[in-house]
């Protein structure tokens, strides 16, 4: 990333954050990461009328709707829970595949929560509630790692393992 004076300034990025540049990027090699339809580099008016129209399209109604509303809303859920807050788990996908909520659930046991805030849809609330399922797992002393067969867990359409367990 280029700072201020064209410095160039290394930045970790979060996996899902990276992904994410990835698919903006395509495969271009030079130039802005986000664009307008013609091309052009993303200013904040057209960013403000993508997140409108992304918002309009969820069913989402809000006075005033901007981008940096994102910044506020992570800022302000931060804040709330303080200190209570010990880790965000990056790592949801689709269909809520095995691995990926076996890594939840390792993340649970290392910061040993007792409680677990599940914000997006229903990938993000089946895998945290999977991974819950996981670390209390009948037969299992709490707290060891000890994980449910895969073959438990069920499978999606295509036959893949996944978490989807139906309601609690």
């Amino acid at each position: 990333m280029r700072g201020k004076g064209g410095k160039v300034v290394l930045v970790p990025l979060p996996p899902a954050v990276a992904r994410a540049v990835d698919r903006a990027v395509d495969s271009r090699d030079a130039g802005p990461i986000l664009r307008k339809i013609v091309g052009a580099r993303m200013d904040r008016h057209a960013a403000t009328r993508r997140l409108k129209h992304l918002a309009a399209t969820a069913g989402i109604r809000m006075p005033r709707m901007h981008p940096h509303m994102l910044r506020h809303t992570f800022v302000t859920t931060e804040s709330a829970l303080g200190k209570r807050l010990v880790a965000c788990y990056d790592g949801v996908r689709e269909h809520s595949p095995v691995p990926a909520v076996e890594a939840g659930r390792r993340l649970l046991e290392e910061v040993q929560a007792n409680a677990v805030i599940a914000v997006g849809g229903g990938s993000a609330i089946v895998t945290a509630r999977a991974a819950l399922r996981l670390r209390r797992a009948p037969g299992t002393a709490a707290g060891t790692g000890a994980a449910t067969p895969a073959r438990q867990l069920g499978h999606d359409a295509t036959g893949r393992p996944c978490a989807n367990t139906g309601t609690p």
